[in-house]
């Protein structure tokens, strides 16, 4: 049995004949800056370490899928570790382990609700994405789950169309066969997303961890879709007082109160019909706190979305996001400024929604680098850009997941 500690830096990591400090994105450093008292990093043969940045503590589970032959095997990180169930500042031991493994298929962090991450009650896994990262991406992985693996969209849809909680963290223990299932079924799609996706353009560096962040979702599908049994474990970070993180999904989320009859427009608003951004049913399900103010009083939902809303950058309509169109589109943005109100007025009177979702959260110091003193791009590389051009124009075709 082996337990593997994930880490991106050096740090003095506790190990024992159980637990292991891996490093990951070792290639990104030179080997006799990587090897001093590490046991483990992720290089290998076809190893994933040098995209690190992408696929963040993955490139150490894609590391144990191939080169790791114990008969249980796990991956926690240097800052999150499963709690015993005795003792929830201490770490879980082998016998724990294996007692756990005898009643259940694997062992993943407890569940955690989605309703305080983004400020309003109950959203689903999907509106929690989009509110976090890029909305399509999230739509590109649905057409590769449709495309790879059919078989597992009703499972998809399931998790991140109607659940509010999952299993985060990408952390798991368990039997090595049940891992390489797992990993097999992972990186087939992670590896498809890769040729959709340019995770380099217009992203921070905490966005281009976009494959690392789809693969926390995804575990609960493989998890749902195979009907495994898991043990859903307390995590806690061993640096921090406070033994657990998060809070549970079984804590109860504010229940949103019935809203009323709301009114058909049209929203008028400086001469503007502003129907094509604005839905009060949409606004008043979302948020919590306009939904306890307004729910007796659409029409104020309104006056609160063009005072106040926009400029907070919340969504009122599930095909427009204030905050992806001015992102998406720094040219327009560059002539109107840093406006929101004037950005979504220019949409409403021109209609253009080129990059009208997609852009959620993503670095706004946008805009193409010009190809003056730029790397001339290989065919290739020409070839990739504009397949991966096709495949944004129909995610955003396509609109959001809800």
């Amino acid at each position: 049995m082996k337990v593997f500690i994930v880490s991106h830096k050096f740090v003095d990591l506790p190990h024992d004949e159980i637990y292991a400090p891996l490093f990951v994105g070792a290639e990104q450093n030179a080997r006799n800056e990587r090897e001093a008292n590490w046991l483990y990093d992720d290089s290998c043969d076809g190893s994933l370490s040098g995209k690190n940045k992408y696929y963040c503590e993955l490139t150490g589970q894609y590391w144990m899928w191939k080169a790791v032959r114990e008969d249980i095997v796990g991956l926690v990180h240097y800052r999150r570790l499963f709690a015993s169930p005795d003792d929830q500042r201490r770490r879980l031991n082998e016998t724990e382990i294996r007692g756990l493994l005898e009643n259940y298929d694997c062992i993943i962090a407890n569940r955690y609700s989605c309703s305080r991450a983004v400020g309003y009650s109950a959203p689903t896994v999907a509106e929690q994405y989009r509110a976090s990262h890029c909305s399509t991406d999230l739509v590109q992985l649905y057409f590769v789950i449709r495309k790879l693996h059919p078989f597992y969209v009703d499972a998809f849809k399931e998790v991140f169309l109607r659940s509010s909680s999952f299993s985060p963290f990408n952390m798991i223990i368990c039997k090595k066969k049940l891992l390489d299932d797992y990993s097999r079924w992972l990186f087939s799609i992670l590896r498809e997303l890769e040729d959709r996706i340019d995770f380099d353009r217009y992203r921070s560096a905490y966005q281009k961890r976009a494959l690392g962040f789809m693969a926390e979702r995804l575990l609960n599908v493989f998890i749902l879709k195979r009907g495994l049994n898991p043990y859903y474990c307390d995590v806690f970070d061993p640096n921090e007082p406070d033994a657990l993180l998060g809070s549970s999904a079984t804590a109860s989320a504010p229940e949103l109160l019935a809203v009323g009859e709301t009114p058909n427009g049209p929203f008028l608003h400086n001469g503007l019909d502003y129907g094509k951004i604005y839905r009060p049913d949409f606004y008043l399900r979302h948020y919590e706190d306009l939904n306890h103010l307004y729910r007796t009083n659409p029409d104020g939902a309104f006056d609160h979305f063009v005072s106040f809303g926009l400029n907070e950058g919340r969504v009122a309509h599930p095909g427009f996001s204030i905050s992806s169109y001015m992102n998406g589109n720094p040219d327009l943005t560059e002539k109107l400024g840093n406006d929101p109100i004037a950005c979504a007025e220019h949409y409403i009177r021109t209609g253009y929604s080129h990059h009208c979702i997609g852009f959620e959260n993503l670095d706004s110091k946008l805009g193409v680098e010009s190809a003056e003193g730029g790397a001339v791009m290989s065919r290739h590389e020409e070839r990739t850009a504009r397949k991966r051009e096709r495949y944004l124009a129909k995610a955003e075709a396509y609109g959001v997941l809800d």
